[in-house]
């Protein structure tokens, strides 16, 4: 079925899939990938008239007109092992279901949940000495001392954090402006069979 994006994933040439979409229609729907066609059941990312959704791959799947670009590949293996994947299949055939509506009732939600997004901001230029300390930041303290929380927390710490520790973003783009941060706005996908403890973070950042 047709879309437009850019693949996450290093490609080796354009490759056509078949991706199941939790949709009410029994059918599958073809989408092109920018590089070698993933294993069955790995999680993709489409666009689907005017949203995006979150499918399986299926296989590979053949030429037809209109077709549109897988947006992001969300496995780096497969959520669907094989066994499950069959067993997906077998109760779509048995109860005439699309098999896209039968795997997302299979899953956890969050293997269905669209990525979510977060502003990090990361340091791109060191500072060795207090002398370079003092003069690059001055009077600015709120600036010196966030840049040397982010030192602490290795380089690199989501914005939402350094706002709950107080520094405002107009103190982030202070940083930003001075070459000494950067700050992306990166993918956090969740691993749908991960456990994670009461307080912990979004899971892990695709970069």
């Amino acid at each position: 079925m047709p879309g437009s994006g850019a693949a996450s994933k290093p490609c080796q040439g354009p490759s056509l899939v078949e991706v199941a979409l939790p949709l009410p229609v029994r059918r599958l729907f073809t989408y092109r990938l920018a590089g070698p066609t993933p294993a069955a059941g790995t999680r993709v990312r489409v666009p689907f008239r005017n949203r995006t959704l979150t499918g399986w791959v299926l296989g590979p799947g053949s030429e037809v007109r209109g077709v549109r670009d897988v947006i992001a590949v969300l496995d780096s293996r497969p959520s669907v092992g094989a066994e499950l994947l069959e067993l997906a299949r077998w109760i779509a055939e048995y109860y005439v279901a699309p098999v896209g509506v039968v795997l997302r009732a299979m899953l956890p939600a969050p293997a269905t949940a669209a990525p979510r997004r977060r502003l990090v901001a990361r340091v791109v230029r060191p500072i060795g000495t207090l002398a370079e300390l003092e003069g690059v930041f001055g009077r600015a303290k709120r600036q010196r001392e966030a840049f040397e929380r982010l030192v602490e927390a290795g380089g690199t710490q989501a914005v939402a954090a350094l706002a709950e520790q107080g520094f405002s973003r107009s103190v982030v783009r202070g940083l930003e402006a001075k070459g000494l941060i950067r700050v992306t706005d990166d993918v956090v996908v969740r691993d749908p069979f991960r456990k994670e403890p009461a307080g912990e973070g979004d899971g892990h950042a695709v970069q």
